[in-house]
């Protein structure tokens, strides 16, 4: 999912760049895609992203942790460390 990192990419461009991002959308044109991308990765949007998703996957775990045993909880946590797996 790329919301949360065009928002962060949004949020640290200056009004040019968002405004000229905006034109090339609503242009259609085809080099942007891999601007954007280019974009997302020099102005750590992604990794700010992916940060913030560790912390909710942590945050759970040890919400998790306070559970008792049981088939449901053993689920809950697979799925999170794969979450986690996912986000690296």
């Amino acid at each position: 999912d790329v919301t949360l990192p065009l928002l962060y990419l949004f949020q640290d461009l200056e009004r040019t760049e968002k405004e000229a991002l905006l034109t090339g959308i609503q242009r259609g044109d085809a080099s942007l895609p891999g601007q954007i991308k280019e974009l997302l990765i020099t102005r750590k949007s992604v990794e700010r992203a992916q940060e913030r998703a560790k912390g909710y996957i942590e945050a759970a775990l040890e919400d998790l942790q306070g559970l008792p045993e049981s088939s449901y909880k053993e689920s809950l946590l697979q799925l999170a460390h794969y979450c986690v797996d996912r986000v690296r």
